[in-house]
């Protein structure tokens, strides 16, 4: 990955962040204004549960079933067969934003990090408040080495999802190791 494609894509992806709005889902809505009330615990864990249900289904019954194929898969690790089922899954069901954060956790796993980054920001397009994404986005950052943006995703993925205490400790760890930026 050239960096200027990364870094590029980090300016691309930050910007997707911080300016796409929430769709209408009226249950994660209120999932969302609830769970980031909440202090980390047993309560705040079963609201984001019930959020990542809600991502993970679908109202096509095939297209649930593709999921559940592809979880196997990645259990299996069986990459190359998720691979293609989440290829088609895009193209079949392009507005599934868990489609596409299945396929950039794929290619994440794979360092495919361009890639990822690019199913990432799809993701983000489709669902803004998508912390897996989010967090996943910030590893990236850290293995291109943007710790600022990796920073500003780590962030903004606990003030959606409260029980990401290994960012909280990310978080503090490089704030004191690295000097503030801008962004």
């Amino acid at each position: 990955m050239s960096l200027n494609s990364a870094a590029l894509l980090i300016e691309q992806i930050l910007i997707t962040m911080m300016t796409t709005d929430a769709g209408a889902h009226s249950e994660l809505r209120s999932l969302f204004e609830k769970l980031q009330l909440m202090e980390p615990g047993e309560e705040s864990r079963q609201l984001e549960n019930r959020i990542w249900e809600i991502w993970s289904n679908h109202e096509e019954p095939e297209a649930v079933e593709a999921m559940e194929h592809v979880v196997a898969a990645f259990n299996q690790g069986s990459l190359a067969d998720a691979n293609e089922r989440l290829n088609d899954m895009v193209n079949r069901w392009p507005t599934w934003a868990e489609a596409w954060n299945k396929r950039a956790t794929l290619r994440f796993v794979e360092e495919r990090d361009l890639e990822s980054m690019q199913d990432i920001d799809r993701t983000l397009q489709l669902e803004p408040r998508h912390f897996g994404a989010i967090s996943g986005f910030g590893q990236i950052c850290m293995r291109v080495g943007d710790v600022a943006s990796a920073v500003v995703a780590f962030e903004k993925a606990v003030r959606l999802n409260p029980n990401f205490e290994d960012l909280r400790k990310a978080i503090a760890y490089l704030e004191r190791e690295l000097p503030r930026t801008l962004h």
